[in-house]
């Protein structure tokens, strides 16, 4: 059954970390599915190679699919290791990896706030994917806010196929709005970016 998870007021719940070392907000792994989050807010993280909300996975297991995320407030006491134009690029508000068999699939990212003056690499970040553990593939990123992060999207993997950002408006970036290193990707379209 599909499940929501949502804040009574949204944004007036809060997913506080400890301020020391990693500590991640979300992660859908290993065939989580048919998920919505509403309405919280993520601070005091440090994502380190990883996103405060994470998708996929460096070890790749069942796909998740099917989740939608949405009124998600990333603040600037959220860190990584960006501090710079040409600083170290692992760490990410939202880091989307690969998954067995199909990848993860289907998923909606909407209203989210990125506030990456913490050191964040990047608000969305897409990486890994092979033959036997793809990319990610249908994903809608709508009404995204990003500020300050090193890079506020990164398209990195090959094998990218069926994204779609809209209504994007990024600001105080430290290098790339868009970086889009993903040689061979298809159905990828950006509308309505500021």
């Amino acid at each position: 059954r599909p499940i929501l998870v949502r804040a009574e007021t949204r944004g007036g719940v809060t997913f506080r970390g400890d301020g020391q070392g990693a500590y991640g907000g979300l992660s859908f792994e290993d065939g989580a599915h048919h998920q919505t989050w509403d309405g919280f807010n993520f601070t005091n993280m440090a994502a380190e190679q990883t996103g405060i909300i994470e998708v996929g996975g460096y070890v790749p297991r069942r796909p998740p699919h099917h989740i939608t995320v949405r009124n998600i407030r990333i603040e600037s006491s959220t860190t990584g290791r960006a501090t710079s134009m040409v600083g170290s690029s692992w760490d990410h508000g939202i880091y989307i990896a690969h998954a067995a068999g199909t990848g993860p699939h289907d998923l909606i990212f909407e209203d989210i706030y990125v506030d990456g003056r913490g050191g964040l690499a990047s608000a969305v970040h897409f990486d890994h994917g092979d033959e036997v553990n793809p990319a990610a593939s249908d994903v809608t990123v709508r009404r995204l806010t990003v500020v300050g992060t090193q890079q506020a999207i990164i398209l990195w993997e090959p094998a990218l196929h069926d994204i779609t950002f809209d209504s994007v408006t990024i600001r105080d970036v430290l290098r790339f709005a868009i970086r889009y290193e993903s040689i061979g990707a298809s159905g990828i379209t950006f509308a309505n970016i500021t």
